[in-house]
């Protein structure tokens, strides 16, 4: 994607990497996220193209944030435009919009005891594991991209 693309995003660097989530993480709905303190990259993760095409042109306008969307509507939303991990609102406001953020998660299935803390290290390869980020799926432990197909030959 570049500024072009009518999303109103700029890229940086053009990476756009792909992956699967799968168990008790995604249900039905698109979480969208730049919450990610040492990247600062857009993470989008759905199953429906047009929301999650609504959910990056949302990002893009709330000049980064967190954000849940079903069937085309915004669910929850927090903006954070200061490095897209900061908000400008008050405790209060920032503080509410967390939590409608976090119980629209939960309301759509995303089964974990803090989900905004789970959602916000599925795309950090700082932390152990397997990570989605611009390059693809990383395997952090032995920092090496892992193909997200693998043949049986």
């Amino acid at each position: 994607m570049s500024a072009g693309d009518g999303t109103g995003a700029a890229w940086k660097n053009g990476n756009i990497g792909y992956g699967f989530l799968t168990g008790s993480c995604q249900r039905e709905e698109t979480v969208a996220t730049t919450f990610f303190h040492d990247h600062h990259n857009l993470f989008v993760a759905g199953n429906d193209p047009k929301d999650m095409l609504c959910a990056v042109q949302r990002i893009g306008e709330l000049q980064g944030g967190f954000l849940t969307v079903k069937d085309g509507q915004i669910l929850s939303e927090l903006a954070l435009p200061v490095c897209g991990i900061l908000s400008e609102a008050s405790i209060e406001a920032t503080g509410s919009a967390l939590k409608e953020v976090r119980e629209s998660l939960i309301d759509l299935g995303y089964e974990h005891h803090n989900p905004i803390m789970s959602v916000g290290t599925l795309g950090l390869p700082v932390s152990p594991a397997l990570k989605l980020t611009d390059h693809g799926l990383i395997d952090v432990k032995r920092g090496e991209i892992v193909p997200l197909v693998l043949s049986c030959s």
